[in-house]
């Protein structure tokens, strides 16, 4: 199931090459101290396979036995979660967590014409997250895709904790099939992700340093953006880079990290959970009020 993607990723972007860019403290301010942790879990695939469910299950339970130690409050599910028979079992099954998890959609659910059951499969796990997070806004309802003509299911979200503003930004693109529906898309047009993201970093300059935390499904990064797509990334966020940390994906079935120099963060790529080893990223966040730092994690639950 799509284990190109792993030679497109590797044939793409080449090796994973970047670490965290974090700034050095100044002696003169005040001490980072550790806030909390979040996981990145991707790609569970939950569309029959009793593996797959097993998978997740472990995951899950790692999860939960960890999370009082480790200060983890959040798991964000970066897509591909479940669809066609397997999506109420994905719901069933993430819902063991013992901590808050965010579902963001991916291609398949979108593939299988299922991103409008996906959203009502997921209902109540959003209207429980408004009331568990701060300064909830979800896209609610569908917009008309422009080329299409089709009602587009889009699933833009952002919310804050402990100073750090999560945004989960829907890059999956509409209105074609097959391999293209692989690609990435910024979803420029009315209602769509890109007027989302203006408005989401409109006000970034207030915030402190490194606080914004964008999460997708497809990566932002080029091959599954076209270079138009990444100029405008560029134009945008570039110039807010210092409060904008880093874009959390899945997609590509493998681990990669990459500094995107141009559109003023880095990318981070989490390995699927159900092939090879099943792979989660935990992420420290460090905050002193005015900047966040952050460090990571790549935990095999249970190496294979």
């Amino acid at each position: 199931m799509k284990n190109w993607k792993r030679w497109i990723g590797w044939a793409v972007l080449g090796c994973a090459c970047a670490s965290d860019s974090s700034t050095s403290t100044d002696s003169a301010e005040a001490p980072l101290e550790h806030s909390f942790s979040f996981v990145v879990l991707a790609d569970p695939h939950i569309a029959g396979s009793v593996e797959h469910e097993e998978r997740l299950s472990e995951a899950v339970a790692w999860i939960n036995t960890e999370s009082e130690a480790r200060r983890i409050e959040l798991v964000l599910v970066v897509g591909d979660i479940g669809w066609s028979t397997g999506l109420e079992r994905s719901r069933e099954l993430l819902d063991e967590l013992e901590v808050t998890y965010v579902p963001l959609i991916g291609d398949n659910e979108v593939q299988t014409d299922d991103e409008e059951r996906y959203t009502e499969v997921y209902a109540s796990q959003f209207e429980r997250l408004s009331d568990e997070l701060d300064e909830w806004d979800k896209q609610i309802g569908s917009v008309i895709h422009p080329v299409s003509g089709e009602p587009a299911w889009l699933q833009n979200l952002r919310f804050e904790h402990r100073g750090v503003l999560f945004v989960g930004l829907d890059t999956i693109v509409r209105g074609v099939k097959g391999n293209l529906g692989e690609l990435g898309s910024l979803n420029n047009y009315a209602g769509g992700s890109w007027p989302f993201l203006e408005q989401v970093l409109s006000d970034a300059e207030f915030r402190p340093y490194e606080s914004i935390v964008l999460a997708g499904h497809v990566p932002i990064m080029l091959g599954a953006l076209d270079t138009q797509q990444m100029t405008d990334v560029a134009t945008l966020v570039g110039p807010v880079g210092e409060w904008v940390y880093a874009h959390f994906a899945g997609h590509l079935h493998i681990d990669h990290e990459q500094v995107l120099d141009d559109q003023g963060f880095n990318l981070y790529v989490t390995d699927a959970t159900w092939d090879d080893n099943i792979t989660l990223r935990v992420v420290d966040v460090y905050s002193n009020g005015e900047r966040m730092e952050y460090s990571h994690e790549t935990v095999h639950v249970n190496a294979f």
